[in-house]
């Protein structure tokens, strides 16, 4: 079922079983918001940090353009995450999904604790300033920007 215009703010609900495709932006504002699985949003998918309590995205979520959860109050990604941009910046997310598709990643100053159990290893940007990582895996790539200030706790670098 496409969704053809620009969705400011998604609606408290969606068809259920249907696999949903929203050619622009979705902005949820509401904690009500149900989004369905396998959502597919051709655009940016804004979760404001204003939405109180723990806000959860539906498994098998693609968004091929900027996934926004910054400043939220989530604890966790779901399975089959695919983006082309996360920011979970200031979250409470300690582990990434092992099944994570990210091409940048910010993750600034969120409570993220490991990469290591990532299947990915390549990555456009990759910014994890600020986090408690204590190490990087093995086979890391990061083609544009690494950044790693303030990991106070990084004691191991990739082979």
């Amino acid at each position: 079922m496409p969704i053809g215009a620009r969705i400011l703010y998604a609606p408290n609900s969606f068809p259920p079983g249907e696999t949903i495709l929203a050619k622009e932006d979705i902005h949820v504002r509401d904690s009500n918001t149900v989004l369905p699985e396998n959502l597919i949003v051709r655009g940016n998918l804004i979760v404001s940090g204003d939405v109180p309590g723990t806000y959860k995205l539906p498994n098998n979520l693609t968004v091929s353009g900027i996934l926004n959860i910054s400043g939220t109050d989530m604890e966790e990604l779901p399975k089959g995450l695919q983006v082309k941009s996360l920011n979970m910046m200031y979250t409470s997310i300690k582990k990434l999904p092992n099944d994570l598709i990210v091409e940048e990643l910010f993750a600034g100053y969120s409570e993220l604790q490991t990469i290591d159990n990532l299947q990915q290893k390549e990555f456009e940007r990759l910014r994890l300033q600020g986090t408690s990582i204590t190490s990087l895996p093995d086979g890391l790539t990061v083609r544009i920007l690494l950044d790693l200030a303030e990991c106070s706790n990084l004691q191991k670098l990739p082979d």
